[in-house]
């Protein structure tokens, strides 16, 4: 354990205080983060997992070096959710403990089915992250059988792909539209669906959870809506949110309960520098150690961070870990897809009087919803929810039923009988005996079916 915690030590230090000499100017810039890491490689000790980045623009520059065979570096990041970065083609040595973009289409699907809502809209912001993801989710939708009524990409203004929504939902009576755009564009497009009039029992909408609080406000230049009014339209919408922490009850890998951790974080860490991600860092942590721990029995002895770069057996072996890791973290139980995505469980809110109200948990394992424990959902306007009752006839009924469909069932065999012993006779010659037997063939398999369709209730 010491030693490879201690090899962790200098990467952990070394992330720590490079976010805060460089977090001011490498936000989001790629080849600025490309220098950093190139430079942090080059600089001893030699590197044996990396953590990070956090924003998914860097990780995929990170990533594409750590995965060349010059380097061969496994690397873990707690806040990357790019879809693009699953792609082990391209970036091998890369996991991540917050869940990729595409886990929210999981969830989306399970409420639509939950529901029994078999047509939807998409609509999104016309970036690489979220077309990715709606990609995604339209093949989500073929294989559960849930018609697509059309699916609208924007730039700035979503205007004329919410007035495309409003003609196209009107014709197909859509009831679900997902969204899938930031903070700024969720605003707009609430207020164009209370232009639109695109709210109420008719309507609901699915957003992304995890955007800004009071994003209703108006943003910027663009206020075309007043706060109230961006409410009323987005009241009781639905958001799929990550599960940021687990129960405050429950024991993590430290040992320590989730409101343990939180405690501590809190006292140690000032305000402003305090993170949401934060317990998805704390478990890439105790990913990386428990990852280079585990390497000790299949190499005792041998120390890694002597091994020279691009290792192909120390690289195989941390690979293989990481894909069989699973412990229970401060953001709920920790393991990977065989893309190097998170296996994570979804939170389902639900927008009231501007308030997020938790009203069930979509649990990735059981790819199920759980609703006990949370807060029921309210229904937008006039709508009353469906609900299905089995009716069945009573027990009396059904044998009466069956002893007179009996009693008809001998008498038409009987008729049958008789006019094919007597089909020689004048009269019922010209009857037609070979029509009446077709109709009493028919009489019977009527009342054979009174049998058959009352055994089910």
């Amino acid at each position: 354990w010491q030693t490879h915690f201690g090899a962790l030590q200098p990467t952990a230090w070394w992330v720590y205080n490079t976010h805060l000499n460089y977090a001011f100017f490498c936000q989001g810039f790629p080849g600025l983060a490309e220098h950093v890491v190139y430079d942090f490689l080059h600089t001893p000790p030699r590197k044996v997992m990396i953590l990070g980045a956090g924003y998914s623009s860097c990780s995929t520059v990170v990533a594409s070096l750590t995965g060349l065979d010059y380097w061969k570096i496994p690397q873990i990041s707690y806040a990357s959710t790019s879809p693009e970065l699953s792609n082990k083609a391209f970036y091998p040595n890369f996991y991540r403990t917050i869940p990729a973009d595409t886990s929210f289409n999981a969830p989306r699907i399970a409420i639509l089915k939950e529901f029994n809502w078999s047509h939807a809209a998409i609509i999104y912001q016309e970036e690489d992250i979220h077309r990715a993801a709606v990609e995604h989710l339209q093949e989500e939708f073929l294989k559960n059988n849930i018609h697509r009524i059309t699916s609208e990409g924007f730039r700035d203004s979503p205007a004329t792909q919410m007035a495309t929504l409003k003609r196209t939902n009107m014709a197909c009576m859509a009831r679900a539209i997902t969204h899938s755009h930031y903070v700024d564009l969720t605003y707009r497009s609430s207020c164009q669906a209370y232009k639109l009039g695109m709210y109420g029992s008719r309507y609901q909408h699915i957003i992304l959870g995890y955007i800004e609080k009071n994003w209703w406000l108006p943003q910027g230049a663009y206020s075309d809506c007043t706060a109230e009014e961006v409410l009323k339209a987005a009241n009781s919408l639905l958001m799929t949110d990550y599960l940021w922490h687990a129960t405050d009850d429950m024991f993590t890998v430290s040992g320590k309960t989730v409101k343990r951790f939180f405690e501590e974080y809190d006292n140690k860490v000032p305000a402003a520098l305090r993170d949401e991600h934060a317990g998805y860092a704390y478990d890439a942590v105790w990913t990386m150690a428990l990852a280079l721990n585990r390497s000790i029995a299949r190499n005792p002895g041998l120390r890694l961070d002597l091994l020279p770069y691009g290792d192909n057996s120390t690289n195989h072996v941390m690979i293989q870990e990481l894909a069989l890791m699973n412990f229970t973290g401060v953001t709920g139980p920790v393991a990977f897809t065989s893309t190097g995505d998170r296996i994570g469980d979804t939170n389902i809110f639900q927008l009231i009087d501007g308030k997020k109200v938790p009203v069930a948990l979509y649990q990735s394992y059981l790819g199920t919803i759980n609703w006990k424990g949370y807060n029921t959902i309210i229904w937008p306007g006039e709508y009353s929810e469906r609900a299905y009752q089995l009716q069945s006839v009573s027990v009396v009924l059904f044998v009466f039923m069956s002893v007179i469909s009996l009693a008809c069932i001998c008498a038409s065999l009987f008729f049958l009988w008789f006019n094919t012993k007597y089909k020689a006779i004048r009269y019922i010659k010209m009857s037609s005996p070979n029509l009446n037997n077709a109709m009493i063939f028919g009489c019977v398999l009527n009342y054979v079916s009174v049998l058959l369709f009352g055994l089910d209730g």
